[in-house]
């Protein structure tokens, strides 16, 4: 089943059942063909409860509403006017040519009457604007029409008349309130002129402006809420809707988006906030309805995460150096605080204590205890307060273990943090990545496709660190080879070498392993041996240590 959305929809949704998109209020466009978009309606910005949006709008809008395709993007959305403002509303109405304005709104025209021209292009198009002659261009004319300024080649304008527009049909709404201020300031001690721009205010859309100014009558006059209570009462009504329409666009968007985890969100945050809202009941159902498209998104999203971050952590962890002291031991880290004040002092310490008013340290090399007042506070993050006598890269060995162990803990405390799930779920979801479930619809079964994917790492050069070489007997060493100490090896390797090794311990002891396939040395040929030059005799591999394969790891 779809979920009702009576905002706006893409060209994808049409593939609902005919009732629903009835209940999406949906309407028809004549024709599909495509049409050239004139440059008016290119680059178009629309403030959509109250956020900007830009795009092209595209030809063939009609009483009902206009179709919107944002920039960068193929898709078409589809909006009813009622989406809008109403100023944006009169403004979009006239750049798109329906002259005769948003009858269902009388009050949606403000502001003064100005002098304007009535331009009729060879397309057939009439724009009606402002002339604005200071930005001119040669062989263009610059000119304002529905608070946007277009450029039009001079060839191809054909009539112009001269007109009278108000100022709605040219300028935005903030345009229009500055412009207002500007003729008519309010005075500091007259709750009436406020009063007066708010009711202003309220027919240009501007709700939270009108809310401003009626507060400042207000406070001018302690009577004038009483007085004027209706019209307080219609303030806060309207702004009332308007919040509860936008949280519900939000909700839109985000299902719109297969972002099920937000919307859910979004759907408890209307719910709680907008109890008497006409579409509260149908925000109840579409939360019903997201509860299980959350789930098999939030399976999802642990899934793809889980691969992405084995490489993350892992480079992470590479970079991190290790406090060592002069035997060249690592140095047992201790967890301290660190404490900037507002007046940018940072002090350092053990944390002994935190009432809520004040933070304590104490600083053990100086035997100081130090109390810091909370309103004193600018930031405190933690700290390592160990000392060493230098930094040293992780060795193998520490890296291995991290690959084969607490890498898996990261990664889940990773994705839970993320998602703001419970580590035990992300484990759970992670456990379970395999499982599917198959129904039959139609007579036909029908299964879904996986969510793994096969992975793949190489040990490649470093195939012999998983296994031991292999042995000397019949080849001639003249000495011990100090290449087969690991570690001496290791630090010589570059790290997207020690990166790919590292991924394959991981994929190894945290995946599946599908398989593991061989790759023929390429120094040897497979043979696991050279032939010494001088001697004649037999040599082990220096590439693949007489192992005759490279190894490669396929996981999932």
């Amino acid at each position: 089943m779809c979920i009702e959305s009576n905002l706006f929809y893409s060209r994808g949704l049409w593939s609902c059942a005919g009732a629903v998109v009835l209940a999406l209020g949906g309407f028809s466009f004549a024709g599909d063909a495509p049409e050239r978009i004139p440059v008016e309606l290119q680059n178009v910005s629309i403030a959509i409860f109250g956020q900007p949006y830009t795009g092209s709008i595209l030809p063939g809008a009609t009483e009902e509403g206009f179709r919107f395709q944002p920039k960068g993007s193929t898709e078409q959305l589809s909006f009813r006017w009622s989406t809008l403002e109403p100023s944006e509303r009169e403004r979009i109405r006239k750049l798109v040519g329906l002259d005769g304005g948003d009858r269902s709104s009388p009050d949606s025209l403000w502001g003064e009457e100005i002098a304007g021209f009535r331009l009729t292009l060879k397309t057939g198009r009439v724009l009606e604007g402002i002339p604005q002659p200071e930005r001119d261009r040669p062989g263009f004319r610059a000119f304002r029409t529905g608070s946007k300024q277009v450029m039009i080649p001079e060839p191809e304008i054909v009539a112009e008349e001269r007109i009278v527009v108000r100022e709605s049909q040219v300028f935005s709404a903030e345009e229009g309130y500055e412009r207002l201020l500007i003729r008519r300031p309010p005075k500091d001690d007259s709750a009436s002129d406020h009063l007066e721009l708010a009711r202003t205010c309220v027919r240009m859309g501007l709700l939270e402006r009108a809310l401003q100014h009626a507060e400042q009558a207000k406070a001018i006059d302690p009577k004038a809420e009483e007085t004027h209570q209706a019209f307080f009462l219609e303030i806060q009504q309207k702004l009332k809707t308007r919040q509860a329409t936008e949280a519900y666009s939000r909700i839109v968007m985000a299902i719109q988006a297969a972002d099920y985890g937000t919307a859910l969100a979004r759907c408890d945050d209307f719910l709680g906030a907008f109890l008497a809202d006409e579409r509260y009941t149908r925000v109840q159902k579409m939360r019903e309805e997201l509860e299980p498209k959350r789930q098999v998104h939030l399976r999802e999203q642990v899934i793809r995460m889980y691969y992405s971050l084995v490489s993350d952590l892992l480079q992470q962890r590479m970079g991190r150096k290790i406090k060592v002291d002069a035997k060249g031991l690592p140095v047992p880290a201790i967890p301290g605080k660190q404490v900037t004040t507002r007046n940018n002092q940072v002090i350092r310490g053990l944390p002994v204590g935190d009432d809520g008013l004040k933070v304590v340290l104490k600083d053990v090399k100086k035997d100081l205890t130090i109390e810091i007042p909370r309103k004193d506070i600018r930031a405190i993050e933690d700290v390592d307060l160990s000392e060493g006598v230098k930094r040293v890269d992780p060795t193998f060995e520490e890296l291995k273990a991290y690959a084969t162990g607490e890498l898996g803990t990261d990664i889940v405390a990773r994705i839970a943090q993320t998602l703001q799930v419970p580590p035990a779920q992300v484990q759970e979801l992670w456990e379970g990545r395999f499982e599917r479930t198959g129904r039959v619809e139609n007579g036909m079964l029908r299964v879904p496709p996986p969510l793994t994917a096969p992975q793949t790492a190489s040990y490649g050069e470093g195939s012999w660190l998983r296994c031991a070489p292999a042995g000397n007997a019949g080849m001639v060493l003249v000495e011990p080879d100090p290449a087969d100490d690991p570690e001496l090896w290791w630090s010589a390797q570059s790290a997207e070498t020690k990166l790919g090794i590292l991924r394959a311990f991981a994929g190894e002891s945290l995946f599946k392993v599908k398989s593991t396939p061989g790759k023929v040395c390429p120094e040897c040929s497979g043979r696991g041996v050279l032939e010494a030059p001088a001697s004649g005799e037999p040599k082990r591999c220096p590439v693949c240590r007489g192992l005759k394969n490279l190894v490669t790891m396929v996981y999932e």
